[in-house]
């Protein structure tokens, strides 16, 4: 194998050609700009294989091949074609820079000045112009195929709220590029809402992650027992008589529900995106819920400030859900206005609200918050990327059984009213 003696035979190499003659695909290497200096241990190997394919327009079979070089080892490849081109454009660029060095330590040692020239006007040797990969719109047709599924199955897209009134505004969790932010300032009941969502997502037949790193995994399956049953959430917590709860549970378990919550005795250390993402896929999770952004780390955050540290939680959790098609529902605590800041006393929360706002809000898809108005909570859409803003929704509630009740504005009365004008009108008319 190889040319210009003896040389160390390359796994990635190998991987790759093996990926070519066994799918008889010659993209892997056109389409990442593979050339022959890819190739060490195994130019001849790929110079055959590229002569074969420009001379007949396909890849030679195996039995070809093997009449050309019979010591070649065939084996199955289960690693991304991507992760092998990565490691071999590694390995040229070391091979580069190999070749660099040998060249101006020569130089160097007659005059370091132009040592240091020759090294400064080839170091564009070192550069590797990776693929960039992007979508060809114009003949690219694969988004009027989800079009297509979303007309006949318009449920599938999104993942339903535990609101239903909210449903003509914000659809649902949307299946991917989701980074669904609730907005409450402390003590108003984020968990809770959370632990609603939690409920309608698995009451629909999606396996549920929740991280929970203030309440542990007993508290707040408490809530998701009073969402579900409606029975008092204090009197589980408090161990009190109540009638019901075991038949409950005896009936909850039988299900054929997932709901997995992750509390702080089940990490190791920080909370990362990255141990997001395993969640995700150890548990292969429909939708990740978070209890407070804020918990969740990145690598060398200590040297972040706030603002870029939270930012770029949110765009590691946005690029998860993107990547992995489900959507990820978090909460965060809003920041209390100064006097100067408020709104002519009006208390509604808005993406202003959030603690070191810019970069959250950037990266969120949609934000709504969750205001104390009377006896009851008012839902404000601060931001809906795929949707109108500015819409009021008000409940009434009894927190402890988890039971909310909609209160329907003087505008949604006057429509309703629009609406069966409309429908007399047309019963007349028929």
């Amino acid at each position: 194998m190889g040319a210009g003696g003896v040389t160390q035979v390359s796994i990635a190499e190998n991987q790759l050609l093996n990926i070519v003659l066994e799918t008889k695909d010659y993209s892997p290497l056109a389409d990442n700009n593979v050339t022959e200096e890819y190739f060490n241990s195994c130019r001849d190997e790929y110079g055959f294989i590229t002569s074969f394919y420009e001379k007949y327009g396909c890849i030679p079979d195996k039995e070809t091949f093997t009449s050309k070089f019979p010591k070649y080892e065939y084996f199955k490849v289960s690693q991304s074609v991507k992760s092998i081109v990565d490691t071999l454009r590694e390995e040229m660029l070391f091979r580069r820079a190999v070749t660099l060095l040998n060249e101006s330590s020569g130089i160097f040692e007659k005059d370091s000045r132009k040592g240091a020239e020759f090294l400064l006007e080839n170091m564009d040797k070192l550069r590797i112009e990776d693929d960039f990969d992007a979508v060809d719109i114009i003949h690219n047709t694969s988004r009027y195929d989800e079009w297509e599924e979303k007309k006949k199955n318009p449920e599938k897209s999104f993942i339903p709220l535990p609101f239903p009134e909210m449903k003509d505004t914000l659809f649902g969790f949307a299946k991917g590029e989701e980074l669904f932010i609730w907005l409450a300032k402390s003590g108003v009941g984020k968990s809770q809402i959370l632990a609603l969502c939690t409920e309608a997502a698995s009451r629909n037949g999606y396996r549920v992650g929740v991280i929970s790193p203030e309440l542990s995994s007993s508290t707040f399956g408490y809530r998701f027992d009073s969402a579900r049953s409606h029975l008092s959430n204090s009197a589980m917590s408090r161990g009190l008589l109540m009638n019901g709860y075991g038949e409950y549970i005896k009936q909850l378990s039988t299900s054929d529900e997932h709901v997995f919550i992750a509390d702080s005795t089940h990490f190791h250390g920080e909370i990362t995106v990255q141990t997001c993402e395993n969640f995700i896929l150890a548990k292969r999770l429909d939708i990740l819920l978070v209890d407070d952004v804020s918990y969740i780390t990145v690598p060398n955050a200590t040297r972040m400030q706030t603002t870029e540290r939270i930012g770029r939680v949110c765009r590691g959790l946005f690029n998860i859900s993107a990547k992995h098609g489900i959507p990820v529902v978090a909460t965060i605590q809003a920041r209390r206005r100064s006097s100067g800041e408020s709104k002519d006393g009006d208390d509604v929360l808005d993406s202003e609200s959030i603690f070191n706002s810019y970069m959250v809000t950037q990266q969120s898809t949609r934000i709504v918050s969750i205001n104390r108005c009377g006896e009851g909570l008012k839902f404000y859409v601060a931001k809906n990327r795929y949707g109108s803003t500015g819409k009021d929704f008000v409940y009434s509630l009894d927190m402890d059984k988890m039971h909310f009740t909609y209160c329907p504005s003087e505008e949604d009365v006057e429509e309703d009213e629009e609406l069966q004008e409309v429908k007399e009108g047309l019963r007349h008319a028929f």
